[in-house]
């Protein structure tokens, strides 16, 4: 696995190297943006040029919601560190989601329901950017599939077989969004994909979570969780309590 994909050559800035990972999570953010906007078109939510503002506002809260939480995570040492956390893009956009459909006044579940699949693409390819660098790497396994890095420029241990973690969040992902493509033409309520897309994926972080390497995601309550382990717990409980609530709601309303 080799971080850099390839290298810019410029007169005044000299050689500036392109990661794998800037180029895959911007590859899943573009087609997130025209599924989403296609979808949300495609399902009279809003017209065409309005749905591209608003996908386009949600791309950039995501953006900013996981470089703000990682910024807040407790990390290892001082100092100013750079980098992303999924549930802070993934929370990032459902906050946007919310305002949209506020400021448009649209249905909520609807908007939501909407950009789940769309939502996916961004993490999903991110984290084939992240196998790339070698970030978010595992612990060392004794497993048949275990990755051993061996780029100088990799952020993983060198040299160490990994429970390649990356890919196991990649699978859960495909798999959410698979899922999430076939079921939303027969969901049960407004808001169901958007909370299976949140609970089923803190589900799976949640254990994926034991597996990981890197200590840079910070830990809570001495050292017990992680701190995306604690988020995603949180989110896997308001995300059942929510469908729960919703599926019981369905069943008494009117058809």
């Amino acid at each position: 696995m080799h971080p850099e994909a390839f290298v810019l050559h410029f007169p005044v800035l000299g050689d500036v190297p392109v990661q794998w990972y800037g180029i895959l999570t911007l590859t899943g953010v573009l087609a997130s943006i025209l599924m989403a906007r296609r979808d949300i078109v495609r399902y009279g939510i809003l017209p065409r040029e309005q749905a591209l503002d608003a996908c386009a506002v949600v791309a950039a809260s995501s953006f900013i919601g996981g470089h703000v939480l990682f910024f807040l995570t407790p990390g290892q040492g001082g100092g100013i560190r750079i980098g992303s956390v999924l549930f802070g893009a993934i929370l990032g956009g459902a906050a946007a989601v919310i305002g949209v459909a506020r400021y448009h006044h649209i249905d909520l579940w609807n908007t939501l329901d909407a950009a789940a699949p769309a939502g996916v693409l961004p993490p999903l390819l991110g984290r084939f950017g992240c196998f790339m660098s070698g970030c978010c790497f595992g612990t060392p396994g004794r497993v048949p599939w275990a990755v051993t890095f061996t780029d100088p420029a990799t952020v993983a241990p060198r040299g160490v077989p990994l429970h390649p973690t990356q890919l196991y969040e990649a699978a859960v992902l495909l798999g959410l969004f698979v899922l999430l493509l076939l079921r939303r033409r027969s969901r049960a309520f407004r808001g169901e994909l958007a909370l299976l897309y949140i609970g089923l994926y803190s589900a799976a972080r949640f254990v994926i979570e034991y597996f990981r390497g890197d200590n840079v995601r910070g830990f809570v309550f001495q050292d017990s969780l992680s701190f995306s382990q604690a988020i995603a717990a949180v989110c896997l409980l308001a995300a059942g309590i929510g469908y729960i609530s919703l599926w019981k709601r369905a069943k008494v309303e009117p058809a």
